[in-house]
């Protein structure tokens, strides 16, 4: 099983899956945590009241977790048939994450604002619950895993996340809410593997479980940017229906004849192209740098735009005038649609 953990993390049924023979898919090579930044020594300090909530709860679990690792590593290290599990967890890697989460536990810094942000200490979870896999499924060693401590650090991660989620005013950042659910799924494969020896473990709630929790509790919240949202839609709304008023009129009072291109209201039609055109590249280039929305939402549309703007010209010239002022309305509407959708995410932001 030389496969990673951090590449299959995005599909969790798979994950669990692969949890076979006492084993947690992970990292397998030796850490350098000169990368691993807990303190604010080289970053500002998190200011942030409630993911600083998350940082400290999250430290109080990971400190447990790198001092069960040098417990272990200290235990082996003399045993030539020691396992390559502890050869990789090097003790001075252990020791020297667990120096820079002793620091800002014991307040001589404070917490910094990449500590929620780093990969760095995925390694250690996943090498410290191998370590107790393997000894839980020795009945002979399983009388000496102690799991009471960091049940407790879990469940009370478990609840400072929910709790900070629901009372914060704005969504947990989504690249903390990622790093924290790959810890959990950590430890989540871990509990269906040795459920059976230490039932506890199923009393720490699961990742859904906290997601479902975090729900529930921002439930009497109104969506974020739900004002803002509607009244965009309803400035939408009556643009779309005055454009098609004025249509009508225009219909109405039409020679419903062929245009000719000498005529003022064919250059009209050119110059109102070009700027439609023009304001379509305007809006959609934002949307183009934007990853969280998918292309398809505005690709298409755009597409779309761009052939009625471009048809609305010849349009004018080979069918009755109306056709073209049709033409370039709806045109008009999907990419006033467009501008919604960037003005939207404007407001989440």
């Amino acid at each position: 099983m030389g496969e990673h953990l951090s590449s299959s993390v995005a599909r969790p049924a798979t994950l669990r899956q692969r949890a076979v023979n006492w084993r947690i898919p992970g990292e397998r090579t030796p850490l350098d945590v000169a990368g691993l930044h807990v303190s604010d020594e080289f970053f500002p300090a998190l200011n942030d009241p409630h993911l600083l909530r998350i940082a400290r709860a999250l430290l109080d679990a990971e400190s447990g977790i790198l001092a069960a690792r040098i417990r272990a590593f200290n235990k082996t290290k003399a045993d030539p048939d020691a396992s390559t599990d502890a050869k990789r967890a090097t003790l001075h890697d252990a020791e020297a994450a667990y120096a820079k989460m002793e620091q800002v536990r014991s307040g001589a810094r404070r917490v910094g604002t990449q500590y929620l942000k780093g990969r760095h200490m995925l390694h250690f979870w996943t090498d410290q619950y191998n370590a107790w896999s393997r000894r839980l499924a020795d009945a002979e060693r399983r009388a000496g895993v102690k799991m009471d401590g960091h049940i407790m650090d879990m469940n009370a991660l478990g609840d400072d996340i929910v709790q900070a989620a629901a009372a914060s005013p704005v969504q947990l950042d989504e690249e903390v809410e990622r790093l924290l659910e790959e810890r959990w799924l950590r430890f989540e494969v871990f509990a269906q593997m040795a459920g059976d020896a230490v039932p506890k473990l199923h009393l720490v709630p699961t990742w859904d479980d906290i997601k479902k929790q975090i729900s529930a509790a921002q439930g009497l919240k109104p969506p974020k940017g739900l004002r803002s949202q509607s009244t965009l839609l309803w400035l939408i709304m009556v643009t779309t229906v005055s454009n098609t008023v004025t249509f009508a009129l225009s219909y109405n009072y039409s020679s419903h004849t062929p245009g000719a291109w000498n005529e003022a209201d064919f250059w009209a039609l050119i110059q109102q192209a070009i700027t439609q055109l023009i304001g379509l590249a305007i809006t959609i280039f934002p949307l183009f740098k934007n990853k969280h929305l998918t292309r398809w939402a505005w690709q298409a549309p755009s597409v779309v735009v761009s052939c009625l703007t471009i048809a609305s010209i010849p349009l004018y010239l080979y069918a009755p005038t109306e056709w073209s002022s049709c033409t370039m309305l709806v045109g008009g509407a999907i990419q006033t649609f467009l501008t919604l959708q960037l003005a939207i995410l404007g407001v989440e932001q």
